[in-house]
């Protein structure tokens, strides 16, 4: 499978998170990559760099776009947390949650 963007991370990464307690991004990262059936071959790639891959890439501005837009938090380094708005979109947007639904 083709890594996904960083809008069709959104919803997983929620999903992940979505029982309200601290996560760590390597335990999210795991979840969102068996989300989409990523292969060995997939979670290796990286981006033209060499830096990074690109499915860590992916969770990153993800999890940027909805830190700011209210629907998690990072209470720690390297850990994120879903916030009650962020349970609202997982019911509002039963397939996707994209830029366009957070403005």
């Amino acid at each position: 499978m083709a890594i996904p963007d960083f809008q069709s991370v959104m919803r997983p990464l929620l999903q992940a998170v979505s029982d309200g307690k601290q996560h760590s991004l390597a335990n999210v990262m795991e979840a969102v990559s068996k989300h989409f059936q990523l292969t060995d071959e997939d979670l290796a790639l990286r981006l033209p760099s060499g830096r990074q891959t690109y499915i860590k890439n992916r969770i990153g501005w993800a999890r940027t776009y909805l830190n700011k837009a209210g629907l998690l938090s990072m209470p720690e380094r390297a850990t994120i947390q879903i916030t009650p708005q962020g349970l609202v979109a997982l019911q509002e947007c039963p397939d996707r949650v994209d830029v366009h639904y957070l403005r």
